[in-house]
């Protein structure tokens, strides 16, 4: 007969949700030391399990001079926007606003279609219909330059709602309606957004190394893109991306702030309930990502500026933590993510691929253009940046670097997209996973 104690031992020891192996360590240095040896990346790693430290690794800040930085800080990108949620559910736990609040009640200035229907949970989910106000006009970097507020609501105002679905809630990820969160957060505090996520998050939970916009840095915060050599990035004018993608941190700090949130010391077991999507049904909740892997549910968010990429997911199961911040990524960070779970569970994964052919200037001039397929309405374009080629997405998307891995043949650094030219046709065929399509060059004699 089994005891009660018998049984609580069967459980610990086979239980599939409780993660016992060790981390394989050698293996995660092996992935990224591929990426250190070829000089292909510029970041930090580290995964906590039960909120110590089981892995630890900075990469390549030697190419950039910045390997005497202790810690490392990174701008997180919209990272900021899981700090934003916390500050609004904090008002929600005090009692001074609800989820179901009319967003057009805190911005009568602002005459936007269907923005009286809009409840401020819409906001935190995603699902308002607003467009992306860090875009104008197709422009990916019109933010580069310092906007007055005046410019970014008139931004706003002619943007609208295309997204919005009446009958339907339609998904699109949108940095306005964080930015209108922030000014939300502003208004009932009484203060601006960085005294307010500094007084109620950061020194709340003694975050030493995070840092807002406006805050005086020990040393610069850079982003850089690798060219024949890496070179430092313009980057956005965070002043204008309050409460969307402006902070700036440590992978160690990010991790403690995802502590704090899981244990309640910053919000209340329902708010927290509240921000994390349903798995199986949302891939976004009120301020949180979710993101399965091998039946393994993970939520937290992900983050990107124009040259930096951020990353900090959590699984409540097993306690566990993967945080990374990257300024310089000539390689897949997703990928990245993937291979560290795959080690953690002892699953298949392929070490990073940066095999490429040199090719002169004179080449490359074969292929700029604007490539256009009508039965997708897809156009893209190809331009030369210092010898080397960049594909520019249609619509607001930033350029992004291709390597060239062939004859008439590039691949993008995630090793997922390959672009084969046929110059003598003016043609481009792009292969993604099992799909391939042909697209025409737009003008030949360009």
């Amino acid at each position: 007969m089994y005891t009660k104690w018998s049984i609580f031992l069967i459980l610990l020891f086979f239980s599939p949700s409780i993660w016992a192996q060790p981390f394989n360590t050698a293996k995660a240095d092996e992935y990224i030391e591929r990426i250190n040896s070829f000089q292909r990346g510029i970041g930090s790693v580290a995964i906590y399990k039960n909120n110590k430290v089981i892995y630890a690794r900075d990469f390549g800040h030697q190419l950039v001079g910045e390997d005497q930085q202790a810690p490392h800080l990174y701008h997180i990108g919209s990272i900021t926007k899981m700090f934003t949620a916390v500050l609004i559910y904090q008002l929600v736990d005090e009692g001074k606003l609800k989820l179901d609040d009319r967003v057009a009640s805190y911005f009568p200035e602002l005459n936007i279609p269907n923005l009286f229907m809009i409840k401020i949970s819409d906001l935190l989910s995603h699902t308002s219909g607003l467009d992306d106000y860090t875009c104008y006009e197709d422009d990916f970097y019109w933010l580069r330059e310092s906007q007055s507020e005046q410019a970014i609501q008139e931004n706003i105002t002619q943007q609208g709602t295309p997204h919005f679905g009446l009958k339907k809630k339609n998904f699109f990820f949108s940095n306005t309606g964080y930015y209108l969160l922030a000014r939300i957060v502003e208004h009932k505090r009484q203060m601006s957004y960085d005294e307010a996520v500094k007084k109620y998050i950061i020194k709340k939970i003694h975050l030493e190394n995070t840092y807002t916009a406006s805050d005086v840095l020990p040393y610069p915060v850079q982003s850089y893109q690798l060219f024949d050599q890496w070179e430092a990035m313009d980057e956005i004018s965070f002043e204008n991306t309050n409460g969307v993608n402006d902070l700036i941190s440590s992978v160690d700090d990010l991790a403690q702030f995802n502590q704090a949130l899981f244990s309640n010391k910053l919000i209340s077991k329902s708010s927290l309930a509240s921000m994390k999507p349903v798995p199986y049904k949302e891939k976004y909740g009120r301020g949180m990502m979710y993101y399965l892997y091998n039946k393994k549910n993970f939520v937290g968010h992900t983050g990107g500026t124009f040259g930096s990429f951020s990353l900090l997911y959590y699984s409540e199961e097993e306690k566990l933590t993967l945080v990374y911040a990257i300024n310089g990524a000539a390689f897949s960070h997703y990928q990245l993510f993937d291979a560290l779970l795959a080690i953690l569970y002892a699953k298949k994964y392929t070490l990073p691929q940066f095999d490429t052919i040199p090719v002169t200037d004179e080449q490359l001039q074969h292929y700029v253009g604007s490539y256009h397929n009508p039965q997708l309405d897809l156009t893209i374009e190809f331009v030369i940046k210092k010898n080397k080629l960049f594909l520019k997405p249609s619509g607001c998307n930033r350029y992004a670097l291709l390597d060239a891995v062939g004859e008439n043949t590039f691949r993008s650094p995630e090793g997922t997209v390959t672009y084969s030219f046929i110059p003598q046709n003016n043609q481009v065929t792009v292969q993604q996973l099992k799909a391939n399509f042909i697209l025409n060059k737009v003008d030949p004699k360009k």
